[in-house]
């Protein structure tokens, strides 16, 4: 088990206690958002790049016009709080060599 799959579980029991009393929509995004996390930091982290050297390879992926990832970026991803859209988990799945979307049915069940 990675570090941050270890790091990621942690979190999910703290956030379980926290969020015992929130609606289960909100709750179930707040873990999606903490497992994509997690996944995005395990690859990171399984080919041994720093931040910035994963923000260039992505930005070498986006569409002309779109904005760039930058590091300020790629660490709010990294933090667990942030809304991922579709376009967002393509461009970093084809980076990482990962295909965000299988993992939805694993995630319903978290």
């Amino acid at each position: 088990m990675g570090k941050g799959e270890t790091y990621n579980k942690i979190v999910m029991g703290i956030i379980d206690d926290i969020l015992k009393d929130v609606g289960p929509l909100l709750e179930a995004n707040v873990k999606i958002q903490m497992y994509l996390a997690g996944k995005i930091d395990d690859g990171i982290k399984a080919n041994g790049w720093t931040i910035d050297e994963f923000h260039r390879k992505c930005n070498q992926e986006i569409p002309q016009g779109e904005s760039n990832y930058g590091p300020r970026r790629i660490r709010h991803w990294l933090g667990g709080a942030h809304d991922f859209k579709a376009s967002e988990l393509i461009i970093i799945g084809k980076v990482l060599g990962e295909d965000f979307f299988k993992y939805a049915s694993e995630i319903t069940k978290i």
